[in-house]
């Protein structure tokens, strides 16, 4: 994933996830499917619809009138895992910023200087695309 290249830094240390699996009937999927396929072909799912998908939905009343829409439920199964960075492939995340062992290799202040951490390497907040979002189940 490109954004992984560009902004690893969050899977440096360990990182907490929840998955969520959604279970639905073959008629959902059917439904969707073709849903996909005219949005697709003409906009985004908020754009009227080329062509009216039938689904799941009628009038009680009118049995004959044309409803457009599909109604389902749906199972949710919740996996909750954490992934440390042992975990990652090697190479897959840049190394952004280097380990300093020994400040005693460096002689002098300006090769100690040109040799701190960039800002980002102490604050991550400054990296692009950082964010702090509260998870769901906080």
């Amino acid at each position: 994933d490109e954004d992984l290249r560009d902004n690893g830094q969050e899977f440096r240390g360990r990182h907490y996830y929840n998955v969520y699996q959604h279970s639905i009937s073959e008629e959902a999927y059917e439904y969707w499917l073709k849903i996909n396929q005219v949005t697709v072909q003409t906009g985004s799912i908020f754009d009227a619809p080329a062509a009216g998908v039938p689904g799941n939905a009628y009038n009680i009343d009118d049995p004959q009138e044309v409803v457009l829409g599909f109604f389902e439920v749906s199972n949710v199964d919740t996996v909750r895992t954490f992934i440390l960075p042992g975990d990652i492939p090697p190479g897959t995340i840049p190394d952004f910023c280097p380990n300093i062992n020994s400040w005693s290799q460096y002689l002098g202040y300006v090769q100690v200087f040109q040799m701190l951490p960039k800002e980002e390497c102490c604050f991550c907040g400054t990296l692009p695309g950082d964010h702090i979002v509260k998870p769901d189940w906080f």
